[in-house]
């Protein structure tokens, strides 16, 4: 240990005595692990990190494969109305759909992010209120009451904190709905979005942006999996087909709801981070080149040290402990 603190120090001082080089070496390495970085931690947040919900292997969606091409199918609310009465395999079935409102209070007015959802959408989440209730099913109807869930957020910085607002009235687009819930700091929908507030999707579902544009998620029961839910569900999907009359071309299936998330981006982004890594290997090569180019010129230096009983072996670790010391400057900036 004593011995590679001493390589350490020296490599400090040896790179010090040649500050051009140095600066060089560091910010050629720093642009090339910081754009890897940048560019991975963007690919991470929508490829491989979890969902964070319980058991997310169990949350599903619907998609839609047609002559190659797969993407998210989004439902009607009559044709979530069929999946829900006729699929098998769910422990619970929802769909959701943002809009922008605007939400009157006693002292201000805010333009926020609403998610019309449907009553068992906590359920497929799997996320709970922390304050107060979820939707009711007598709620969740075409002439139910307004009612809305508030965001953990949007309840501490517009209505203070104040845990007596459950069964008060806000102004949402100037119509009154009661306050039902709050839901834990940090919710978010699978895809990152915010949510300001929740509210239920029946009694607009046949209107809001034409009833077309609602994303169907759902959960499956415990012991089921993502095939056998498939071939449960041959059947629905067939009678969909005739019930709705979409094209046969196109096949419908559940997948991950993980695999939905930033469907359109994925390609993009693995593509830019490849070629990033590429621009990193360049880097490193044009730096060994000058770690090379440095070493020869250092011959002298190094013949003498080898005079006075360095080993080759003592030799090499000096050079490798300069090279790991120039790499955790680069990384670090």
């Amino acid at each position: 240990m004593e011995a590679m603190l001493q390589d350490i120090r020296y490599a400090v001082r040896s790179l010090l005595k040649s500050p051009g080089f140095t600066a060089t070496v560091v910010i050629t390495l720093a642009l090339g692990i910081g754009a890897n970085t940048a560019i991975f931690s963007a690919l991470y947040s929508v490829v491989f990190r979890p969902l964070p919900y319980p058991h997310p292997e169990r949350l599903v969606g619907l998609e839609s494969s047609y002559r190659g091409s797969r993407y998210q199918r989004n439902v009607q609310f009559t044709q979530f109305q069929y999946f829900r009465d006729h699929a098998t395999g769910f422990d619970a079935l929802a769909v959701s759909t943002g809009v922008g409102v605007n939400l009157f209070t006693r002292s201000e007015a805010s333009h926020l992010q609403m998610v019309r959802v449907s009553a068992d959408y906590f359920r497929v989440m799997g996320v709970e209120p922390s304050l107060g209730r979820a939707f009711s099913s007598d709620e969740d109807q075409p002439s139910g009451p307004n009612v809305v869930v508030l965001s953990h957020e949007l309840w501490q910085s517009t209505l203070g904190g104040d845990a007596r607002i459950l069964g008060q009235a806000v102004l949402v687009d100037g119509v009154p709905f009661t306050i039902v819930g709050v839901m834990p700091a940090g919710f978010r929908d699978p895809w990152g979005d915010r949510i300001d507030l929740l509210s239920t999707v029946a009694h607009v579902g046949r209107t809001i942006g034409s009833g077309q544009n609602l994303t169907l998620l759902g959960r499956l029961v415990p012991g089921v999996g993502l095939e056998q839910a498939n071939a449960r569900l041959k059947p629905v999907f067939s009678g969909f087909a005739t019930a709705f009359h979409t094209d046969t071309a196109s096949r419908l299936s559940l997948v991950p709801v993980g695999s939905l998330v930033g469907q359109d981006v994925r390609s993009p982004l693995a593509l830019l981070f490849g070629a990033i890594a590429l621009v990193l290997l360049i880097a490193c090569a044009n730096v060994a080149g000058l770690l090379l180019g440095r070493s020869a010129a250092r011959r002298r230096e190094l013949s003498v040290r080898r005079a006075l009983g360095a080993t080759r072996a003592r030799l090499i670790r000096h050079l490798l402990v300069e090279s790991l010391v120039l790499g955790v400057v680069s990384g670090a900036l």
